[in-house]
């Protein structure tokens, strides 16, 4: 017989993935949490208490804090905002196109590299114009 007394509980693992969301200031009343034996399940939106969009780099970092809680094996992430895939042992996030918009969508962004694509446009012509902008 195994002792699994080291063994964290799923409400223990649930516990300390929220402390991460917490610490990073996402708003918990939006998304559901819950976990069953080494897998954390996230559903909902995954945004910041003030409203406002996290940024892709935000979200990798949330989900490799996530990742280092004992027992956590893997994140299954059924996202309204974001499309999230595990990729060469970091995360890639996409805010969702048509998703609710927040603070910061609504409001612009104060820095230089949010680039906010207001119409069906090909890649190559907005690659084009960022290129211009550039020079």
């Amino acid at each position: 017989m195994s002792d699994n007394a080291d063994v964290p509980s799923r409400y223990e693992i649930n516990r300390a993935v929220r402390g991460v969301l917490t610490s990073h200031g996402v708003d918990l009343e939006a998304l559901s949490i819950s976990s069953s034996a080494s897998l954390v399940y996230l559903n909902g939106l995954l945004k910041k208490a003030t409203g406002q969009d996290l940024k892709p780099v935000d979200v990798d970092v949330l989900f490799r804090e996530i990742e280092r809680i004992p027992r956590v094996r893997a994140i299954i992430a059924d996202l309204e905002n974001w499309a999230i895939t595990n990729s060469d042992g970091g995360w890639f996030a996409v805010l969702k196109r048509g998703s609710r918009p927040t603070a910061a969508a609504t409001t612009g962004s104060s820095n230089p590299e949010d680039y906010r694509i207001e119409k069906d446009e090909k890649l190559t012509d907005v690659l084009e114009d960022l290129k211009k902008k550039e020079e």
